[in-house]
């Protein structure tokens, strides 16, 4: 008995579907990669050009977490203080932890942090506060 190959017609549907697969996944993948690419430049140019203050943690933690579709990315920062010529801006650490109460306790142990923010622009800023995890 000799076997038939399948007709292109039947085959054709299929590759449509992971030709379209593709290329959305691409596409997010691209999305994505200039997120990524823009929160680091912003960050190096901050960096760079920046001038550093005290940071100091209020006490409070934030959510920032985002919900996508039926689920939710738990994400809590510590917030900080610092002040340029007498006024006071808050800035959200870089590092989240994925539980309030570790982040609580992050806020209430951690020390002062340096913030670099940009002169123009204080509410530009970069809050490295990585080194003070447990």
């Amino acid at each position: 008995m000799q076997k038939t190959p399948s007709s292109p017609k039947s085959r054709s549907p299929i590759r449509i579907v992971l030709i379209a697969a593709g290329v959305v996944f691409a596409i997010a993948f691209a999305i994505g990669a200039f997120f990524i690419i823009n929160k680091v430049s912003e960050d190096n140019y901050i960096k760079k050009n920046g001038v550093t203050a005290v940071g100091t943690p209020t006490g409070n933690v934030i959510d920032t977490s985002t919900k996508r579709g039926r689920y939710s990315d738990a994400d809590w920062r510590v917030e900080y203080e610092f002040f340029v010529n007498d006024k006071r801006y808050t800035a959200l650490g870089e590092n989240s932890e994925n539980v309030r109460d570790l982040a609580q306790k992050r806020a209430n142990y951690i020390g002062t942090i340096d913030i670099i923010y940009l002169p123009e622009d204080p509410s530009r800023y970069y809050a490295y506060d990585f080194r003070h995890i447990f």
